[in-house]
């Protein structure tokens, strides 16, 4: 990972934005009521930037639910 990349939103419209990681630009549209639809699960190597980003948004309120999404997530990935 670059030293000086850091992981960012980025607003498209409405309730639209993306992701921005070092490897993906992963389109999410969030819910009103505080969830969100990720349209790519991003790769494995940005999991610490997209859970950063998702607890940014106050998309993961719990610690059990970064154990669920990096198991989602790996699910996918070997998939």
């Amino acid at each position: 990972m670059s030293e000086n990349f850091k992981a960012s939103w980025e607003h498209v419209k409405g309730n639209t934005w993306c992701m921005l990681t070092e490897n993906a630009y992963i389109p999410v549209y969030i819910l009103e009521d505080n969830r969100a639809i990720m349209l790519d699960s991003g790769w494995q190597d940005d999991l610490p930037d997209i859970l950063q980003l998702l607890e940014e948004k106050k998309l993961l309120k719990q610690q059990r639910n970064k154990s669920l999404i990096s198991k989602v997530y790996l699910y996918v990935q070997t998939a």
